[in-house]
């Protein structure tokens, strides 16, 4: 049953998009689940080496196809569209894959807010993660002066901060740095 005859799940609640056991004959390297996209999350690949079904791992054994950007930005879920099978082809005869499928997913509503970014938004990672939904992705800096400066700039600010702290605290004695680390603890509980 292909993709469109599932209902388009971006909350990973419908039972009837769970696929449980789908066998592949390992033949090639690329392993395209026959229902469409489907999401990272609960995904479980087996293969058969002539006697028993055995768990495979990510990263070792297979990763993933490049990620279905579209709908992993309008869920919030990565999701991609196959898997890449890179351990020995003559160690497993079959693969076995449970998944979620995405379902019919249509993407001109995330196209067309896309469009509506002007081209220096589509150039920033804040920009596609707001997109998304994300509401934390401003959690390293927490600081909203800082949510449209780049990695590097907080990086340098942070870095300045401390440089400043660090002439300060080269002209005081061993009694008053402590002193300030104990206002700075008191400060943070």
């Amino acid at each position: 049953m292909p993709a469109i005859d599932y209902d388009y799940d971006p909350h990973m609640v419908l039972s009837a998009n769970e696929i449980s056991e789908e066998e592949h004959n390992l033949t090639d390297r690329g392993i395209f689940p026959l229902h469409g996209p489907f999401y990272k999350e609960g995904h479980l690949l087996e293969g058969f080496d002539g006697a028993s079904w055995v768990p495979l791992t990510l990263g070792e054994d297979y990763v993933f196809s490049p990620s279905f950007l579209s709908i992993s930005a309008a869920t919030g879920k990565e999701a991609f569209t196959y898997f890449v099978y890179v351990g020995d082809l003559a160690d497993y005869s079959m693969v076995r894959i449970t998944y979620h499928a995405v379902g019919k997913y249509e993407d001109v509503p995330l196209l067309l807010k896309v469009t509506e970014l002007s081209p220096t938004e589509r150039g920033q990672v804040y920009s596609w993660m707001k997109l998304r939904n994300v509401v934390a992705y401003d959690v390293p800096t927490r600081n909203p002066e800082l949510e449209n400066k780049s990695i590097l700039e907080v990086i340098n600010i942070g870095l300045e901060q401390v440089n400043t702290s660090l002439e300060e605290l080269a002209g005081l004695d061993t009694a008053s740095i402590i002193q300030r680390l104990e206002a700075l603890e008191a400060q943070v509980s």
